[in-house]
């Protein structure tokens, strides 16, 4: 911010028709960044009425704001699993014969699923959830890679997303 606040105010020597356009991109961004914000802002109030999924560890406003809006009613899903199916999070089985195999949905709506995985993700930083750490450790323990563990770990947080939501009540780290 200060870099551009600096350059709206400079007066370097240079070719006046390049000053002109460095000026007119930084007037730009110094708009895009005030327009940022007060979709931010925005975007808090309105789930300042709504949910609590910001209580989540790692769960800022764009993303619970992602979450609530691709989700729309939580009433239209019956269980966790069908928000998880609807959010491409569950395996899919492929079978053949007598071999029976499960592997990734492509389907389902993608930029759901990529908020949950980025919730995920947050929950075993350095600075997520300690419980979601150990249950990621654990499920790479039983032999899982580290990505089916998150895959797994994405999973649980549908569910407990799904719980929030339904009840209305805020994270409780027990």
């Amino acid at each position: 911010m200060k870099a551009l606040r600096f350059w709206r105010n400079a007066k370097p020597k240079c070719d006046p028709y390049l000053f002109k356009t460095m000026k007119r991109k930084v007037r730009r961004l110094l708009d895009i960044h005030y327009k940022v914000t007060d979709l931010e802002k925005d975007m808090t109030e309105l789930l300042k009425d709504n949910y609590t999924i910001q209580t989540i560890s790692g769960c800022g406003v764009v993303l619970a704001s992602t979450i609530i809006g691709e989700i729309r009613d939580i009433n239209r899903f019956t269980s966790p699993g069908a928000l998880s199916k609807y959010a491409g999070c569950s395996p899919r089985e492929r079978s053949s014969g007598k071999k029976t195999r499960h592997v990734k949905s492509r389907s389902g709506n993608r930029r759901l699923n990529c908020a949950f995985h980025r919730m995920a993700l947050s929950q075993i930083s350095r600075m997520g959830n300690e419980k979601a750490r150990t249950y990621f450790r654990r499920k790479i323990s039983e032999g899982k890679s580290k990505s089916q563990a998150l895959v797994c770990l994405r999973r649980q947080m549908v569910n407990i997303v799904w719980m929030m939501m339904k009840h209305k009540t805020v994270y409780r780290n027990a």
